[in-house]
C-alpha cells in the first residue's frame, strides 16, 4: 500500500505476543477483511511471539479489504468491539455509545440500534480512509441528542376498538428511529408521506403504553401499574410480549419476559394465560419454552394451586402446546422436575447467548439463577380489570 500521510488504523502495530491483538486479526479473516489469519503469516514468516507489526509489515502484498458492515451482524459487532478494545480504532467512535465497551461478552447488546448503526458506519468509513482512500465515502450523520431524535412532528396512533380504543400522541421522528415499523408505515409508501394518523385495532392498548414508555424512556416499569392484581400484571406482560414480537422489538419482548418471569414465582399463571401467550407468539419465540414449561408444571403436580384440570384441557386443545408440554415432562419428569421459574429467565430472552443476561437490571441471585432478573419496585398509575382462569 503506499498511502501517503500517517493514520491511526493503518499504522497500528499489532502485537503478535497479545492475544486480544491476534483475536481482532482472526475476527478480520473471518468476517473477510483479510485473506488469511494472523498464525498463518507468523507460522509462514518464522516471526516467533513476540514482535510488533503494521498490517503492511505483516500481511506483505496482502490487502486489508474493507467490507460493508451491518449493525445486526453479531460477527461484525464482534469485530467493532474487538478494534475499540485494543484501541485500533479512535475513541471519539465511543461517543456514538451509551454504555460504551461494557463487558467483552455482551458486545453492544445494550445499546439501541440507531448507535449501533452510526457507529458501524462510522467505522466503515475510517476503514476505507485508511486501505482504501479512493472509495465512495460514506456519509456519516452526527449523534442526535434525545431532542434532535423526538423531531418537532407527531402522529396520532388509535390503538384497539370501539370502547377500550385508546388514543397515542408520539413524536414520528422518535418513533420511526425506534421501531423499523413505523418507518416503513409513515414513511416507505403504505401512507400518504403527510399522514399524521394511523389505526391499530388488533393491538392492545395497555400494551402499547408499555411500548410508548418503551420508546421514550427504554424503561418497562408501566407493568408496574397501581391498582391491578397480579394475574392482570401476567396479562399485560404477555400482551407486551405478543406485542413486541409482532413489530419484531426483542429488546421490549426480553423485557417483557424477565417481568412476567418473576410475578410467575408469586402465583401459577393460568392455562388460559399460557395458551394466549403460545398462540399469539411466532414459533420462534422463547415465550414458547415459558408457556409449555408452566403446563408440564401444573401436568406434574397435582398440588398446584387453582389449576383445574378443566382449565389444562383447555389449554392443551392447541396440540402444539401440548406436545410441547409432554416434551418437557417427559424429558424431566420426576423428582427433579422443574417450574418455568427454576431456569434461568434468560431461557426466554431472544437475545444471543452470552455468559451474563444483558437485562442486569432484572437480576435475582439465587442457586441456580445468577444472571437473571430482579425488578425494582417502581409503580405507574393502572387500573384492575377482571381476568378469569
Amino acid at each position: 500500500m503506499d498511502q501517503k500521510g500517517s493514520n491511526q488504523i493503518r499504522d497500528f502495530e499489532y502485537d503478535i505476543g497479545n492475544s486480544d491483538h491476534i483475536e481482532f486479526l482472526r475476527l478480520a479473516n473471518e468476517v473477510g477483511c483479510l485473506p488469511h489469519g494472523p498464525d498463518h503469516h507468523i507460522l509462514q514468516r518464522g516471526l516467533g511471539s513476540q514482535g510488533r507489526y503494521t498490517i503492511d509489515a505483516l500481511f506483505q502484498g496482502e490487502s486489508f479489504k474493507v467490507v460493508p458492515l451491518l449493525a445486526n451482524n453479531f460477527e461484525h459487532q464482534h469485530l467493532i468491539h474487538s478494534g475499540l478494545f485494543i484501541k485500533l480504532f479512535p475513541t471519539t467512535f465511543l461517543d456514538y455509545l451509551k454504555y460504551g465497551l461494557h463487558t467483552r461478552e455482551v458486545y453492544f447488546s445494550l445499546e439501541d440500534s440507531s448507535s449501533i448503526t452510526l457507529l458501524m458506519q462510522g467505522v466503515e468509513q475510517a476503514l476505507r480512509e485508511a486501505f482504501d482512500p479512493s472509495s465512495t465515502q460514506i456519509e456519516v450523520s452526527p449523534k442526535k441528542n434525545f431532542s434532535q431524535l423526538m423531531g418537532r412532528e407527531t402522529v396520532e396512533i388509535i390503538v384497539g376498538e370501539g370502547e377500550d380504543a385508546k388514543e397515542f400522541v408520539v413524536h414520528k421522528e422518535l418513533l420511526m428511529d425506534k421501531v423499523s415499523f413505523f418507518k416503513k408505515l409513515f414513511d416507505g409508501g403504505f401512507l400518504e408521506s403527510s399522514a399524521v394518523s394511523a389505526t391499530l385495532p388488533e393491538d392492545n392498548p395497555d400494551a402499547f403504553e408499555v411500548f410508548v414508555e418503551w420508546v421514550y424512556c427504554s424503561t418497562v416499569k408501566s407493568l408496574h401499574s397501581v391498582g391491578r392484581s397480579k394475574y392482570d400484571q401476567a396479562d399485560l406482560a404477555i400482551s407486551t410480549v405478543v406485542l413486541a414480537e409482532k413489530y419484531m422489538l426483542p429488546d421490549l419482548g426480553d423485557c417483557a419476559m424477565s417481568f412476567l418471569a418473576k410475578i410467575g414465582e408469586d402465583l401459577v399463571p393460568t392455562m388460559c394465560q399460557m395458551s394466549t401467550l403460545y398462540n399469539k407468539t411466532p414459533f420462534t419465540s422463547k415465550a414458547h419454552l415459558y408457556a409449555a414449561r408452566t403446563v408440564a408444571w401444573a401436568l406434574v403436580k397435582p398440588e398446584t394451586n387453582g389449576v383445574s384440570n378443566a382449565s389444562i384441557h383447555d389449554a392443551c386443545q392447541d396440540s402444539d402446546l401440548l406436545l410441547d408440554a409432554i416434551k418437557e415432562v417427559r424429558g424431566t419428569s420426576g423428582p427433579s422436575h422443574k417450574s418455568a421459574h427454576d431456569h434461568s429467565v434468560c431461557d426466554y430472552h431472544n437475545h444471543p447467548e452470552m455468559l451474563q443476561c444483558p437485562y442486569k437490571e432484572y437480576e435475582r441471585t439465587s442457586n441456580d439463577q445468577n444472571e437473571c432478573s430482579d425488578y425494582d419496585r417502581s409503580i405507574k398509575r393502572g387500573r384492575h380489570n377482571r381476568r378469569g382462569r
